[in-house]
């Protein structure tokens, strides 16, 4: 395949007389590698901004071969390229942040600039194929004030409005969505009304553009439910669930592969905060803005709020009984931050019992 390709390039650059393997001194395990194909590409294209062909010979269907082989997750993620870079959502207890990546070669997109037509047509596969939505939640609401009903109906018709214009995005399977619980005041309550439980009807929703056939054929979707250290400390103290089994349980529609975790204290804000006791710790400044997601040149990563300490993983497959599980590391039984992270790590076991 690589020598066939090989020709191909060199028959295309006959007319400025370039030699690829000469030009660029390439070994035979580089001789595919794109991103060194570039510069050659645009030296061929730069006389004439007549349409070009990289591979005029090669059929559709092992140009799609060749363009899947670009995929890697060890590529970063990123938004470069794609028609639709971002969408913000701000309310008055919720903020949803939607971007969608791809991790592609942005090489080969880059070859749009020097007119060759397999840059459009691997951006139309990479919208078909191979696009992420990450989706960032912060939830700043009381739970037991928060209206569900009024939520999703407003996410649903942003949605709605979202895939009437951006018709790809119905397309895609993959999802990750990261919910972080940072309430500026909340009330301890009997009501059955959980955390848990809004996050996970909040993902639902959130995923609910899927396709339904895409979904159960090939639908991956990874949810976090991000809880803050703070906030943990004072249910733990007051002997309250924050509904965590609910999140890590879906009961929704059926999708081929759902990864659901539970989180506690974002990294860079403490192990769990000061070594003090719950009810006498000071609520930090919730009313400055925070990166959910963010974006440098292209590079799409988590913000610090995003990111944290593991209480337990779950994935569970379609047609599969069985669950896979993973927990965190919890140590020093006397630690009253250890004890709140046990606590909520045998609240979070108790998923899947019923």
């Amino acid at each position: 395949m690589d020598d066939y390709l090989l020709a191909q390039l060199q028959r295309n650059s006959s007319s400025s007389h370039l030699n690829i393997r000469s030009s660029f001194n390439l070994s035979n395990a580089e001789q595919l590698n794109i991103p060194h194909l570039i510069p050659l590409a645009i030296l061929i294209a730069s006389s004439t901004m007549e349409p070009h062909q990289l591979l005029p010979a090669l059929p559709p269907e092992l140009r799609n071969l060749v363009f899947a082989h670009t995929i890697s997750e060890a590529n970063p993620a990123t938004n470069t390229g794609l028609p639709f870079k971002q969408k913000v959502y701000d309310s008055k207890q919720t903020k949803v942040v939607i971007v969608p990546v791809h991790h592609g070669n942005t090489a080969l997109l880059a070859l749009n600039e020097a007119n060759f037509s397999e840059a459009e047509e691997y951006l139309s596969w990479l919208l078909t194929n191979a696009i992420e939505l990450r989706i960032a939640v912060l939830f700043k609401g009381d739970a037991n004030a928060f209206v569900q009903e009024h939520w999703d109906q407003k996410i649903q018709a942003h949605l709605k409005n979202l895939v009437k214009k951006w018709p790809w995005l119905g397309k895609v399977v993959r999802y990750d969505v990261r919910i972080v619980w940072e309430p500026t005041a909340w009330k301890r309550s009997k009501r059955k009304k959980t955390v848990g439980a809004i996050a996970a009807s909040m993902v639902e929703v959130l995923i609910g553009a899927m396709d339904g056939d895409l979904k159960r054929k090939r639908g991956v979707v990874k949810a976090g439910l991000h809880v803050r250290d703070f906030v943990a400390h004072d249910y733990v103290y007051h002997a309250q669930e924050l509904g965590l089994k609910d999140f890590l349980a879906p009961k929704g529609d059926a999708v081929n592969t759902q990864v659901r975790e539970v989180c506690i204290a974002p990294d860079g804000l403490g192990a769990l905060g000061p070594k003090l006791p719950p009810h006498l710790r000071s609520l930090p400044d919730l009313n400055e803005e925070k990166d959910l997601l963010v974006e440098e040149k292209g590079i799409v990563e988590w913000g610090l709020c995003m990111k944290g300490r593991l209480l337990l993983r779950r994935e569970v497959e379609l047609g599969k009984a069985a669950a896979k599980s993973e927990t965190g590391e919890c140590s020093g039984q006397g630690d009253p931050a250890e004890r709140t992270y046990l606590v909520l790590m045998k609240e979070c076991l108790g998923a899947g019992e019923e």
